[in-house]
């Protein structure tokens, strides 16, 4: 009902009433879910109405209900850039404000700390990549772009794109097409962590430091799900390891000839990794990369 009630004023197109609406809304729920879409609604109304609080609602959705859509809004509002991202991103660790492992690996990547995001992707399990803490669908494309020179390419490419499309948060629908108006911009992960200015700052052992939990975070997806049997996920193992290589053709090939001894027993898998090797992932299917379990 309070839901209906926020959407029918969003309709008239009194965006007055619709702020008012939203910030009553959110006294009268008690789920987190929908405190945060209506701390979301409220941050749009005041957008729509150029009020100067904005930033301030985005913070306070951000606070309220963490997710990677509404840290990306906060941190980039007023049109930040660089070191303004990075404060922002400071703020947000110092005290923490979320207990998710992925949001925090990310902000310590916004930050410049690799070598913390780094540890957080090889100490993250091998499956579950499909769990919402994982922190293997933000880290691991976004080392891929940092240790990259220039326009990604091959099956690089393929793993990056996941970067490269707005997030939602749990209770937004998909955007309807043509008309945005009643919904927050939200920038690609891609988007922020260019304008954090966060490749050019990388330091030769912060690269290392990406590239080597890259091989460690390809090597246990691959474990586990040949281990698990989970055939429908051999070829986002695949991409990983495929990813690895032209991330860095020297540092990961006797490593990947020792991944390929291991799995030897798995025909299936062998097939993928052959098909991401080859670039350009012609034969990997339309499945994407954040498809994993």
């Amino acid at each position: 009902m309070v839901a209906a009630w926020c959407d029918a004023v969003v309709k008239d197109g009194d965006w007055k009433s619709a702020l008012d609406a939203y910030e009553e809304a959110i006294t009268l729920v008690t789920s987190d879910l929908w405190r945060g879409e209506f701390l979301d609604g409220a941050a749009l109304g005041a957008s729509k109405l150029g009020r100067k609080d904005t930033k301030k609602k985005l913070e306070a959705a951000w606070l309220g209900a963490p997710s990677l859509a509404r840290l990306l809004r906060w941190v980039v509002a007023d049109d930040a850039k660089g070191a303004s991202i990075r404060r922002r991103a400071a703020a947000a660790l110092e005290p923490c404000t979320t207990s998710s492992s992925r949001l925090v690996a990310f902000l310590r990547v916004l930050v410049g700390d690799v070598s913390a995001a780094a540890k957080a992707l090889r100490d993250a399990p091998g499956l579950g990549w499909s769990s919402d803490d994982h922190p293997g669908h933000v880290l691991f494309p976004a080392f891929a772009w940092m240790v990259g020179d220039g326009t990604p390419k091959g099956v690089c490419a393929t793993v990056i794109d996941a970067l490269d499309r707005p997030p939602r948060t749990p209770l937004e629908p998909p955007l309807e097409p043509g008309d945005p108006s009643t919904r927050l911009s939200t920038p690609t992960t891609l988007a922020v962590l260019d304008r954090a200015e966060v490749r050019s700052r990388l330091t030769p052992k912060d690269r290392a430091a990406a590239l080597d939990a890259m091989r460690v975070a390809a090597s246990k997806r691959t474990e586990g799900v040949t281990g698990e049997k989970r055939r429908r996920h051999y070829e986002h193992a695949a991409r990983l390891v495929g990813c690895c290589v032209e991330a860095d053709r020297q540092g990961s090939a006797a490593w990947c000839e020792a991944l390929r001894a291991r799995t030897s027993r798995f025909p299936a898998y062998q097939e993928a990794l052959r098909n991401a090797l080859g670039g350009a992932g012609r034969s990997m299917g339309t499945r994407s990369f954040a498809d994993g379990e």
